[in-house]
């Protein structure tokens, strides 16, 4: 171990040490078209490890009540904003259970969009993919799931 951070073997270069680790906590906040106006949660819970400029970050999200919001389902509260481009989003896995009348075209996904939330999506067969909308969820839906994202371009 180096005053720079934890280096391996006989790598001595500060540029190459290990000095970035962290844990902690975060909490999921999920809005439909931007809003959640009236979303009631049974529990929602967020933890992250933070390794250097990347981020395991993994939610779980209970609702009570949907609320009124309508539109493209998003979770904002990412730990670290992310990088992305029109060609590159850090994606991650979820499950979604209790669904509603939308949920069925696919299993679930999240991609960092717009570096400070989780887009969520769905996919079916024949390459269609679209955004989650309110129509996804009901008063008890849960959505759990892991995303990895980079802090660096």
């Amino acid at each position: 171990v180096t005053t720079d951070g934890l280096t391996f073997g006989s790598d001595t270069a500060a540029a190459n040490a290990l000095d970035d680790y962290e844990e902690g906590t975060w909490t999921p906040d999920l809005r439909f078209g931007g809003n959640n106006t009236g979303l009631v949660y049974t529990s929602r819970t967020g933890k992250y490890i933070k390794i250097g400029g990347i981020v395991i970050a993994r939610f779980g999200i209970k609702l009570q009540g949907r609320g009124s919001s309508t539109g493209s389902a998003r979770i904002y509260g990412l730990p670290f904003s992310g990088v992305h481009s029109s060609y590159y989003h850090d994606a991650g896995t979820t499950i979604m259970t209790d669904g509603g009348t939308d949920s069925s075209g696919g299993h679930a996904s999240v991609f960092v969009t717009d570096s400070t939330r989780l887009a969520v999506r769905q996919g079916a067969f024949s390459n269609q993919n679209y955004d989650s909308s309110h129509t996804a969820f009901t008063n008890s839906t849960s959505l759990f799931g892991t995303v990895v994202y980079s802090t660096i371009a």
